[in-house]
């Protein structure tokens, strides 16, 4: 899941310092919390996907811009194996 938290560190360090527009603090707060708990503990992973779709409907271009990784996997997640 390494690339999926570098994708999110990496948006955040824009939003926060205007790299890619003016600076948006609280849509990388939005990141932020959508990602904080993308890590092999299965409960907390439910959480971070639940906390990732909401950010995604919430900000939809936001979203397919900054971490277009990050939902690659969570769509392919969502597909039954």
């Amino acid at each position: 899941m390494e690339p999926y938290l570098i994708e999110g560190m990496v948006a955040i360090r824009a939003l926060l310092e205007g790299r890619i527009g003016p600076k948006n603090p609280e849509l990388a707060l939005a990141i932020a919390a959508a990602m904080h708990n993308l890590h092999a503990n299965p409960m907390a992973l439910r959480v971070a996907k639940s906390a990732l779709l909401d950010f995604r409907l919430s900000n939809p271009r936001e979203a397919e811009t900054l971490l277009p990784q990050t939902l690659a996997w969570l769509d392919q997640s969502a597909k039954p194996a």
